[in-house]
């Protein structure tokens, strides 16, 4: 009888020989692996498409003491059908690529193969989710803050669309944001400010990270225009009319000073 040396394996079939004289009669008896199959589902949240060219690594022991390590890669219906390995207990682990790139790693599950079975494993990826604050502040010291400021958040693709506003701490919060790069405009300026043309680019990277950004504001000097940025081209005409402002009161002294002198004389 067979022992513990063929656990995992079927029990050969029964197989007669003739001995004959002073003959020597070579028998060869193969035990055959007991298998079954792995099924594994892939989704990620958020997607209804299926993604194929995700890998998983499964590695284990087989009850009959074979150690298995092989990769496999999702189908184009987002799953791999049809793997089939020794019956035993395994541990189905996730391997980052590009198709996962945005979502958090599945945990590593375990998968126990059974004879003539299929195992199957459902595994969903969360997406990547993040926080963005921003800081409205006075110019002058990029510090004091600005209440009522209005602005509006993008998403690259442009899918999401959010307002928000400052408050009394002149801060705008936006929370539980995809993975991705986002634009944030200002809308609408606080009282006693220009309107700043500055576009901040922000981008989410890691899971439940808050990326914290600085929008300044220029206080409003009375008889400029209402921008965010006083550039030279805009300021020329009022410097010109300074200057010239002030020669002409240079000018109406030193001639009102000469008309003096010649009424001494």
């Amino acid at each position: 009888m067979e022992g513990d040396k063929t656990v995992g394996y079927f029990t050969a079939d029964t197989q007669e020989v003739t001995i004959l004289l002073d003959m020597t009669e070579r028998l060869e008896i193969e035990n055959r692996l007991m298998t079954g199959q792995l099924r594994v589902i892939k989704t990620f949240e958020g997607k209804t498409v299926p993604v194929e060219g995700v890998e998983f690594r499964i590695e284990g022991t087989s009850i009959a003491g074979i150690t298995v390590s092989e990769t496999a890669l999702t189908d184009e219906n987002g799953e791999i059908n049809g793997l089939v390995l020794p019956i035993g207990n395994y541990t189905v682990t996730e391997v980052a690529n590009d198709k996962n790139v945005g979502y958090i790693l599945a945990d590593a599950q375990n998968a126990g193969i059974e004879l003539d079975k299929t195992t199957e494993l459902a595994i969903e990826n969360k997406q990547i989710r993040g926080n963005i604050a921003l800081l409205k502040a006075d110019a002058r010291d990029g510090e004091t803050p600005l209440r009522g400021a209005e602005f509006e958040l993008k998403s690259e693709d442009g899918k999401i669309k959010l307002k928000g506003k400052s408050d009394k701490d002149g801060k705008v919060l936006w929370e539980n944001l995809p993975y991705g790069k986002y634009t944030i405009r200002e809308t609408k300026a606080p009282a006693g400010y220009n309107l700043t043309e500055d576009v901040l680019e922000v981008e989410i990277t890691e899971h439940g990270q808050t990326v914290e950004v600085t929008m300044t504001n220029a206080a409003v000097v009375p008889g400029l225009p209402r921008t965010g940025v006083y550039s030279l081209p805009v300021l020329i005409p009022f410097i010109v009319e300074a200057l010239a402002a002030g020669l002409f009161l240079l000018w109406f002294t030193l001639r009102k000073r000469n008309l003096r002198k010649k009424e001494a004389i």
